[in-house]
């Protein structure tokens, strides 16, 4: 049985596991701490809910998608927790660096941050005015937090732990259940603007969490547009989140990522459905050679987004066997939406491998150079293929002249 119940015990447990369950019980510590923010004056409140959720949002999909890995909000991070000692976004900011491989930390750092986010997050949780702590709530907190690291000893993957809910094995206290119902009252009264945000936590609390390709949308939201405020950020995510009418998203991670058009797929749907098809198996293919020719288990992380790029290339596909209605029309929307993002998602992580120069990266260039995860003939198909597909303005020729100059520039010795 696992027991946390302060600071000590978290790190040693934490220091036995792997990444993956330091970054997950992270995020979970943020999560359960979230609605203290409420406690917090009505000056921090107004200034901080927004870049809170998103620094536990950019986290938890931290934890999901490999190839996304932000560490974001430094700055912001950084004044919340000295100067204000706002211990909730400490939490989430230490969450970030616990699921993040951006800062080169070692397990044993992840280890240090995940305590951190949860020291910070019990601490947010208890505060009850500026100098007393609610002890019932503290201990009621350290019991959820093991609750959850015990489901996570048996579990494949850590992150599995969304899909339970928050409070799974553990009574909610007064205190927080009140702090949830103000929370949940204000994102309430102003639905149009917090209404995403509402469904993300309830999501959570509930343990069947909203569509991870949209959180990985909203997490990728340029910094700049955050900067606007809470009110155009739900316009944006309005976009990003499945259409309820003909209109089809915009992924902000790629401007262009909306197709001009799929007549031409419905036109044509033995031809594209051939050529998805087979790009998905070159990929596949090439995966598995990898596998089999160095014995790693592991892709390298620039290139782990070609297995979610293969999934999408075979769901157009499998999309295009169907019978062609308006149900149809918005899944290949859907899933070229998705498929470009996830192209992009190569692009940049190649992009930071070559900047950071990684001895994993390079090394695997050095052996797959022409064949296998370095096969031009599999770089060209997918570009072609996303060309053919969305009518993808940037072109099969860019982008393959922007991958040879990653490529190129890489130090070979």
């Amino acid at each position: 049985m696992v027991e946390i119940t302060d600071k000590s015990t978290a790190q040693a447990f934490l220091e036995g596991q792997t990444g993956a369950t330091n970054a997950a019980l992270a995020v979970r510590s943020a999560l359960h701490a979230l609605p203290s923010i409420t406690a917090e004056s009505k000056e921090t409140f107004d200034e901080f809910l927004l870049p809170t959720m998103r620094a536990i949002l950019i986290a938890a999909v931290n934890t999901r998608f490999e190839s996304f890995r932000s560490n974001g909000l430094n700055k912001t991070a950084s004044y919340a927790v000295d100067v204000l000692g706002l211990g909730l976004f400490e939490a989430a900011e230490r969450a970030i660096r616990a699921s993040s491989s951006v800062f080169g930390f070692s397990e044993i750092d992840r280890s240090r941050a995940a305590t951190a986010a949860i020291e910070a997050a019990a601490y947010a949780s208890s505060r009850d005015g500026r100098k007393n702590r609610d002890i019932e709530t503290r201990t009621t907190f350290f019991e959820a937090i093991s609750s959850d690291a015990e489901w996570m000893l048996d579990a494949a993957d850590p992150a599995d732990i969304y899909e339970t809910s928050l409070w799974h094995r553990n009574e909610i206290t007064p205190t927080l259940a009140g702090r949830l119902r103000n929370i949940q009252n204000f994102w309430g009264e102003d639905a149009q603007v917090w209404g995403f945000w509402h469904r993300w936590y309830d999501g959570f609390l509930n343990g069947t969490p909203i569509d991870w390709d949209v959180q990985l949308a909203v997490a990728s939201i340029p910094d700049e547009e955050w900067a606007t405020g809470s009110a155009r950020i739900s316009e944006i995510i309005k976009e990003l989140e499945l259409p309820t009418t003909g209109n089809q998203a915009i992924d902000r991670r790629q401007p262009e990522a909306e197709p001009m058009g799929i007549t031409r797929l419905i036109k044509n749907p033995t031809t594209i459905k051939y050529q998805s098809e087979l790009v998905s198996g070159q990929i596949t293919a090439n995966i598995e050679a990898f596998h089999r020719e160095t014995g790693k288990n592991q892709l390298p992380d620039a290139f782990i987004a070609l297995v979610p790029i293969a999934k999408s290339f075979q769901k157009v596909s499998t999309i295009l066997k169907t019978e062609t209605n308006q149900e149809t029309e918005d899944a290949l929307r859907q899933e070229i939406r998705r498929l470009k993002a996830r192209i992009q998602e190569l692009e940049l992580a190649l992009k930071d491998a070559n900047q950071k120069s990684e001895p994993d990266f390079i090394n695997a260039f050095k052996k797959k150079a022409g064949e296998g995860l370095g096969d031009w003939k599999m770089y060209a198909a997918i570009f072609a293929s996303l060309w053919l597909i969305s009518g993808d303005d940037t072109g099969p020729e860019r982008r393959l002249e922007k991958l040879q100059t990653y490529r190129d520039s890489i130090p070979r010795n």
